[in-house]
This record gives C-alpha cells, structure tokens and sequence, in this order.
C-alpha cells in the first residue's frame, strides 16, 4: 500500500496494515499473529519494539501517527483501531 493510495481507512484494511506491520517489525510471522495479540506475545514488541511499529505505521499511512498513543495500545486489535481512526 503506498501512502498516496491511502484515505479512510476500514477496520479490516487498518487491522491488515497493523498486522503486517507488527510483523515487519517484529520478524514474526503474519500468521502467528491476530487481533488479540499483545506486546507480551511478540518478542521484539517491547517498548522499542512498538516505538518502531508506530514508525512503521507512519510510513504506510503517509502522515504523522500519535506515537504516545500507539505505544500505550494493548493488543494488534486495539492498535487497529487506533489506525482506522488516524486516516483523513
């Protein structure tokens, strides 16, 4: 998905997104990973792990993302929707 492709965003599409973007990040693989997943489940996903993904996530969308926010999420899902709430 390039950031010029990117309007507003659906839950499915920012739940793939945050999906493949924990996964990048954290070199786990997508399948190993759903909506209830947490920080706790993922080596890698600590703090600087989710400073990353937050990051990552950025990119994607193509416009700044609330950091602070992204790193106190508890679960790809709660990220997700965090996500679908950052598109214009």
């Amino acid at each position: 998905m390039t950031p010029a492709a990117v309007s507003r965003l659906d839950y499915a599409e920012a739940l793939r997104l945050t999906l493949e973007s924990v996964a990048l990040v954290c070199r786990t693989p997508i399948a190993a990973l759903s909506a209830r997943t947490g920080p706790r489940d993922i080596k890698g996903w600590d703090s600087f792990g989710r400073l990353q993904v937050g990051l990552e996530i950025e990119r994607r969308l193509g416009h700044p993302a609330p950091l602070v926010e992204i790193i106190a999420t508890r679960s790809i899902g709660e990220l997700a929707e965090l996500v679908a709430g950052l598109t214009p």
